[in-house]
């Protein structure tokens, strides 16, 4: 309907300090973006399990290198949609800004996960980054074999590419 969207995403091992500091960090923000027109915020946690992990194992593999030993973690959609081109920068530096503070607690206390979900990391996020580097270059020669002419890469906008990490 015309709205506008920013997506960013944290990810973290299950524990109950980094829940609080993260709920706490967002609420207590979040009115930095008061002037913005038909704002609407939010953040969502979503669990990851030992046996969710587990299962990714047994249907072959873990690209995102996830160490199940550390298992439970949360990862944490944000989530904000505004009215106005006009606040577009304003939401996004926020964006940013939020994400880096929760990212440099989280890695001060040891409880950073190592990745970044992609279906909901925004714009400047580091996806695949965060995978070991064993799994990264076997995606990229999967992605050599299948799309040599890297027209998935070229031609399709938007999202992340495994040929450019």
């Amino acid at each position: 309907n015309g709205l506008r969207q920013e997506f960013r995403t944290v990810s973290f091992v299950v524990n109950k300090n980094a829940v609080a500091y993260v709920h706490d960090s967002f609420l207590s923000r979040i009115s930095e973006l008061r002037a913005v027109t038909g704002l609407t915020a939010s953040f969502t946690y979503q669990p990851v399990t030992k046996q969710f992990i587990q299962a990714g194992l047994n249907a072959g593999g873990n690209p995102q290198g996830v160490d199940i030993s550390r298992a439970p973690y949360f990862w944490v959609v944000m989530n904000w949609s505004w009215e106005s081109a006009t606040d577009n920068a304003a939401v996004h530096a926020f964006a940013v800004s939020i994400t880096q503070q929760i990212n440099t607690q989280l890695a001060t206390q040891g409880l950073q996960a190592g990745y970044t979900y992609m279906n909901d990391a925004g714009r400047g996020q580091q996806v695949f980054q965060s995978y070991p580097a064993a799994n990264l270059a076997l995606l990229k020669s999967i992605r050599t074999k299948y799309d040599p002419a890297m027209v998935f890469t070229n031609l399709l906008p938007g999202g992340w590419k495994v040929a450019n990490a």
